[in-house]
């Protein structure tokens, strides 16, 4: 009896000592590349994502933003990316996220826009004032449009198309929100 029950406490404690150890190991997970990335990031949303990828661009403004070589999507990070991983391999561990709107985001950026153009016209009543709808954009031809009630209008076509699909939204914008930045350090051969 006191053998088998010896046996019994002996397996529990390695089986426990066993799942401990597993446990505290950080296994690696593969990473993809940032092409990877961006033709799977769809699928993705609200995913945990490891990409590995060489630094392309970090913004210059707040330095919380990220590009990587080859890439569309950025990394955002609610910490400043160091400058000298320019150029540098990284691995970004986070998860994707994706910005929508709606027909009342899209209705309230244009009322606030609408103010806005009232404000300015109002500001400068001494010049002619545009007729409503008129373009008053000035960029090359065949240059892509910038003005914001375009942009707008684009949105509604867009929405309209998603909703004969049963979609009641766009998608603005797709990012990974970074969680870890580690340098890669290439193994020499």
């Amino acid at each position: 009896m006191k053998k088998t029950l010896f046996s019994v406490v002996a397996l529990a404690m390695a089986l426990v000592m066993g799942t401990m150890m597993s446990c505290s190991k950080e296994e690696e997970v593969p990473a993809m590349t940032a092409e990877e990335l961006n033709a799977q990031i769809e699928n993705l949303v609200d995913s945990n994502v490891v990409v590995e990828g060489v630094v392309a661009h970090i913004c210059q403004h707040s330095g919380m933003r990220m590009k990587f070589e080859g890439a569309d999507i950025h990394f955002v990070w609610d910490s400043v990316f160091d400058a000298a991983l320019m150029g540098q391999k990284v691995r970004i561990e986070g998860t994707v996220c994706e910005e929508r709107m709606d027909s009342n985001a899209i209705n309230a950026m244009e009322a606030e826009l609408i103010a806005k153009m009232a404000a300015d016209s109002a500001a400068a009543a001494e010049t002619e004032a545009p007729a409503e709808g008129e373009h008053q954009c000035e960029h090359a031809e065949g240059e892509e449009c910038c003005c914001p009630m375009k942009r707008i209008k684009m949105m509604r076509e867009e929405l309209a198309a998603n909703l004969e699909q049963g979609i009641d939204y766009i998608v603005v914008d797709r990012y990974v929100k970074v969680t870890k930045v580690t340098p890669v350090v290439e193994e020499a051969k």
